[in-house]
């Protein structure tokens, strides 16, 4: 962390000694971020882009939520489907547990029949993707905006 602002403050000078004063300097470090920010949205998009893409290669399938795999950094959910458990690719989510994840009850799912065998979709990874593309696509058209107004 202390790099980082260690960093910023260098940047911050240099810009002041390049420019000649601070307003100059602060809309500078304001484009920077804004174009930072919108690269990181881009990124976010080619991401949920893709997640949508690969869904052409899943069937459709029924299955029921079994348990929940602990892992280093999230919890994911574990669905059977014909007797084989599949792995949730998104990882679980931490609110709503007892309403999202029910077991005894049928879930429409998107399994993968194929060298990623294994891991499937549940209808709140796609509502992830369909709300994380509008969210993204929004934003950089704000971000857009902002830097080109």
């Amino acid at each position: 962390m202390l790099e980082v602002l260690l960093i910023l403050v260098i940047l911050i000078v240099i810009l002041f000694i390049w420019r000649g004063s601070m307003t100059a300097v602060v809309m500078g470090l304001l484009y920077g971020l804004l174009g930072l920010l919108g690269l990181a949205l881009a990124g976010m998009t080619v991401f949920f882009l893709w997640c949508w893409i690969s869904l052409l290669g899943f069937r459709k399938a029924d299955g029921e939520f079994v348990r929940f795999e602990h892992a280093p950094r999230f919890d994911y959910a574990v669905y059977l489907v014909d007797g084989k458990e599949y792995i949730c690719w998104f990882p679980a989510e931490t609110y709503g547990r007892a309403r999202i994840y029910r077991t005894n009850v049928t879930q429409a799912l998107r399994i993968r029949d194929g060298k990623s065998q294994g891991h499937v979709y549940d209808r709140h990874s796609l509502l992830i993707m369909t709300v994380g593309i509008v969210f993204c696509i929004g934003s950089i058209l704000f971000v857009l905006w902002l830097l080109l107004g």
